[in-house]
């Protein structure tokens, strides 16, 4: 089995029952909602579907909610017709009501205005367009043209090096969350994040409406790279977001900020995913670029446990080829492991030099596989961040803690009860290992557990032999 997941997105050129389980066939374990586009309802009617297309895999599916956040953007023209900005013209970016036009540009945001500064960078449209602040109040912007091109409506507003005072939970996130925390859904990812505080105010909101979803920080702001530790301290993964990121920051930087992110992941413990542009030619092409597919393997190889699809299957032409081509990308990366980075391993707790001494015993050639007993999945996943030489099962009692596995690097879950003792817990478990997995009676394994049977007990390394007595 490929050990890095992927996850797909979904739009109108993957919304179907049929095109799900082609989907799932092709090796995606988590299917992304964007909730930028689409109502509340339609989401929800879509995560029925993705469930009912799920029960026929004897393998957990994720189910990501991605909220919208505070993308700023350009408004809507009267016309619905682009404009044209030419090199070294001015216009007036503005919250007043106009038509739009290439002196006047109306904007989404009212607040705009008052944040930005003389002398600023403004980009616009994925930072293919850029203007230069000449001045500004409370309802313009005069700008200089420096790069021009034609502007659509709704278009993306960035502006580098420059703390924007808004909340990344916004009122529409807060909306979507009230519904999204009592459905049947896996992980949150956060947009625009710049703080660790952002992440605490999130879960404080579900806690009130509903379940505390797990949740993922998209890291697409200069500011969160330079908090990534105290949000690694407070975030359930992080995404590394290089669209929003690559504007954000000069695009020579992205290389560097994903491999030191992926090692910052690492330290804490926690899943980390790479995301954005990773097949992008495969929108519109039956094939990727070799760039494409080095980018891909050099993220595996850097230590990511995820890989993400966005435009490929939400609207490209060949959703379920760019899905099969990451699968055999991935393979084919896994399959040369000298290549994998070593990932710093946290040596702070008991637990963790239980993992880190399973994870040294995982590579002699006498054991088929670790095993791990968890409730929160916690201790799956620092493994998994040790990256073993042998397969890694996680039984755990849980059944949402067994479908969050879809996201861990390597690790293949299922749902086993606890037992009312350690014996107990071990005879189910070895029953469920050999009769869903490879394993045979008597095979040597590795397993990490915890005699309390409870989160955050694990103080147990025990060489087993499967379908012997655990005492």
């Amino acid at each position: 089995m490929k050990h890095t997941k992927i996850i797909a997105t979904l739009g109108p050129s993957l919304n179907s029952s049929t095109k799900l389980k082609k989907a799932l066939d092709q090796g995606v374990n988590v299917f992304r909602l964007n909730f930028s586009h689409g109502s509340i309802e339609d989401h929800l009617n879509t995560v029925s579907m993705i469930r009912s297309v799920a029960k026929t895999y004897k393998r957990p599916v994720g189910i990501l909610a991605d909220m919208p956040g505070p993308k700023i953007r350009i408004g809507v023209f009267a016309k619905n017709e682009p404009v044209y900005l030419a090199r070294n013209a001015t216009c007036t970016l503005t919250n007043r009501k106009v038509p739009g036009s290439s002196e006047e540009i109306p904007l989404g945001y009212d607040k705009l205005p008052s944040m930005v500064k003389k002398g600023d960078q403004i980009l616009l449209a994925d930072g293919m367009m850029e203007l230069k602040v000449l001045s500004s109040n409370s309802k313009d912007i005069q700008c200089k043209v420096v790069v021009g091109g034609e502007l659509r409506q709704r278009k993306g507003i960035n502006i580098p090096n420059r703390y924007m005072p808004i909340s990344p939970f916004t009122e529409r996130d807060r909306e979507i969350l009230k519904v999204v925390s009592q459905s049947d859904i896996d992980y949150v990812a956060l947009s625009f994040v710049q703080k660790a505080s952002d992440i605490v105010k999130a879960k404080s909101w579900m806690k009130k409406y509903g379940r505390v979803l797990p949740i993922i920080a998209k890291i697409e702001k200069p500011q969160a790279v330079a908090e990534i530790d105290e949000i690694l301290k407070v975030t359930d993964a992080i995404m590394i977001a290089r669209g929003d990121l690559g504007v954000e920051v000069p695009s020579s930087q992205v290389p560097v900020i994903q491999k030191q992110l992926i090692l910052k992941a690492a330290m804490h413990s926690k899943p980390v995913i790479t995301a954005t542009q990773m097949l992008e030619s495969m929108t519109f092409n039956p094939r990727p670029t070799r760039a494409e597919s080095t980018d891909v393997a050099n993220a595996i190889w850097d230590g990511t446990d995820t890989v993400m699809l966005s435009g490929e299957t939400a609207m490209g032409k060949y959703p379920i080829a760019a899905i099969k081509m990451m699968s055999s990308i991935i393979k084919n990366a896994e399959s040369n492991p000298a290549f994998l980075q070593d990932m710093p391993v946290p040596l702070h707790s008991d637990a963790d030099h239980i993992i880190h001494a399973a994870s040294t015993i995982s590579k002699s050639d006498a054991y088929k596989a670790v095993i791990v007993y968890t409730e929160s999945g916690k201790t799956a996943i620092s493994l998994s961040k040790t990256r073993p030489r042998v397969p890694i099962y996680a039984l755990t009692p849980s059944f949402e803690t067994y479908r969050r596995m879809s996201l861990i690097w390597g690790v293949k879950a299922f749902v086993s009860p606890k037992g009312k003792n350690v014996d107990e817990l071990f005879a189910i478990g070895d029953k469920n290992l050999i009769q869903h997995t490879s394993l045979k009676k008597k095979d040597p394994v590795i397993v990490v557990a915890g005699t309390g049977l409870s989160s955050g007990a694990t103080n147990i390394l025990k060489i087993h032999h499967l379908g012997e007595s655990a005492s």
